[in-house]
């Protein structure tokens, strides 16, 4: 969109399935579009093209990459080695690309309903992916391949912990933080010894969202309670409870912190938080 006086107007868009050759996943398009640069970097999946950069002028097709369904992922740019890369968690598989679209490396994930939903988890060199419908996670490397580079394996763990539906897990240090679905209670996973953190008991935090902020994780149940949590390893420790009291058992919204406000969306209403010191 462009705002010209008070009012938007569209610059540009596109049909993606009749564009790239593809479908909408079952429960729609959940993409959020990539900004890096001039290229607007989306998820269409399709045989046209599975990942896709548009020129944020014009509209016009930058580059295409991939022949993989779509999943509910979003692309996320890191640089690696020295190269420019773009994460892309398809319905069945991660791609990792140049930032020029050239595919540098593809790691078969196949879920069920292409449930791929949280987003690639960049720590350094590392590559985390998890999925639930017993999909589990997988850790993977980028090495250097003359002067290109290569996605390797460094483990995975099919249909065990870390399983995340819709959250994407947060990283804090060597650890990572999020829901795993098939237990039904927030995780702490250990990336160094790839298990859970067995000390680590959030029982009764069965399933939500979660950011990283000042050395803690603030979560949102799926009931609609807002928990703040200290972020370390060695056990869960709460520090506060507020029940906001929003309607439904689908509360799926990230929290958003913004200068010092934090924005909670719940299926009725927008409450906004001061958490300025």
């Amino acid at each position: 969109l462009e705002v010209t006086g008070d009012q938007p107007r569209v610059a540009w868009q596109h049909d993606l399935p009749a564009a790239f050759d593809g479908k909408a996943p079952q429960w729609g398009y959940a993409c959020s579009p990539l900004v890096v640069g001039d290229d607007v970097i989306v998820q269409p999946g399709g045989r046209k093209g599975a990942v896709v950069a548009f020129d944020k002028h014009t509209g016009g097709v930058r580059w295409t990459a991939g022949k993989n369904p779509a999943g509910y992922s979003s692309p996320v740019a890191t640089t690696v080695l020295g190269v420019k890369l773009v994460y892309a968690l398809t319905g069945d598989a991660l791609l990792c690309l140049r930032a020029d679209g050239e595919v540098m490396g593809t790691y078969p994930w196949p879920t069920r309903f292409e449930g791929n939903i949280a987003s690639p988890v960049v720590l350094d060199d590392y590559v985390f992916i998890s999925a639930a419908y017993g999909a589990g996670c997988a850790l993977l490397r980028v090495r250097p391949d003359g002067d290109r580079v290569r996605l390797t394996e460094v483990s995975a763990r099919r249909n065990k912990a870390l399983r995340t539906h819709h959250s994407t897990p947060v990283a804090v240090g060597r650890h990572l933080y999020g829901f795993d679905t098939e237990e039904g209670r927030l995780t702490c996973f250990s990336v160094v010894d790839r298990v859970p953190v067995e000390a680590w008991d959030a029982a009764g935090v069965r399933k939500g969202t979660l950011i990283a902020a000042g050395g803690h994780l603030v979560v949102l149940t799926q009931t609609g309670d807002l928990i703040l949590v200290e972020a370390t390893p060695e056990e869960y420790r709460p520090v506060a409870t507020v029940p906001l009291g929003f309607a439904g058992q689908q509360n799926w919204a990230h929290p958003v912190l913004v200068d010092g406000r934090l924005y909670v969306r719940g299926p009725d209403r927008l409450v906004c938080l001061d958490v300025r010191p």
